[in-house]
């Protein structure tokens, strides 16, 4: 059952979803409908832990050694961020390169990106993971990308489309789509995997990526080559996707 962050964080994006609802024929205020129901899907924990890539989290942590971990500053109160607080990464303290698979098992603050792609119906991309995955097998989410040795943020939105996606992809998006951060500052990100999840803490600061395809659903599943760890995917309508929550919330906290 959710923790009592986490039914807080749900309360505080609930209020949220209500505001944007009666403004959704706002086009501009789409972007606030995207995040309640993406971050909600988090924070339910009904949606896979969008953070972990790809096929890193499977690889002995002695072979790659390439995301950079964090302390909080010393001298200041070493609680981390609640739930989806905003964090300026500039406080943060580098600790040095580690594994993703260190990361997690030792607890580590990092950095990573949820990106959230949407067609020009504004329908959310929903990718469901492979059975054969460490972390979250057959689990619904959005592209999610750690931020690799030396990459700036967009480079790292750019990578996991690539990546996940397809070249074609990026091409449409640079020559008739459009990308930007949603918050000013990166939210944290909790999540304690217990004895299935091989004890894992993911502690993650992400940035919030919304790209827009400036094409059709149809158009864009013709570009899409999604790699072998996605499963399947589908565009769902927002209102889909709000019910799709409240359901799974429900059944949740019972």
């Amino acid at each position: 059952p959710p923790h009592r962050g986490q039914i807080a964080a749900t309360t505080r994006v609930d209020l949220l979803a209500q505001r944007a609802r009666r403004s959704l024929s706002n086009p501009s205020t789409i972007v606030v409908a995207i995040i309640w129901a993406v971050i909600l899907l988090v924070v339910l924990q009904v949606a896979f832990d969008a953070i972990n890539p790809s096929s890193y989290d499977a690889v002995a942590s002695n072979t790659i050694n390439d995301i950079l971990v964090y302390d909080l500053p010393s001298g200041t109160d070493q609680t981390p961020p609640s739930l989806l607080a905003p964090v300026d990464p500039k406080r943060l303290v580098p600790e040095g390169y580690v594994s993703i698979d260190a990361a997690h098992r030792n607890g580590r603050i990092h950095t990573g990106a949820w990106i959230y792609i949407v067609d020009n119906a504004n329908k959310l991309l929903l990718l469901r993971r492979g059975p054969k995955l460490v972390t979250c097998p057959l689990r619904w989410g959005m592209v999610g990308e750690h931020t690799f040795r030396d990459e700036r943020a967009v480079d790292t939105l750019r990578r996991g489309i690539v990546e996940e996606l397809g070249k074609d992809v990026w091409t449409a998006i640079e020559r008739r789509g459009k990308y930007y951060n949603m918050t000013e500052h990166p939210v944290f990100y909790f999540r304690d995997y217990g004895p299935e999840g091989e004890n894992r803490i993911d502690r993650q600061v992400t940035y919030l990526w919304l790209v827009d395809l400036g094409v059709t659903s149809n158009e864009a599943e013709r570009l899409l080559k999604v790699d072998e760890e996605v499963q399947e995917y589908q565009f769902m309508n927002i209102d889909e996707v709000e019910q799709w929550v409240k359901s799974d919330m429900e059944e949740s906290l019972k």
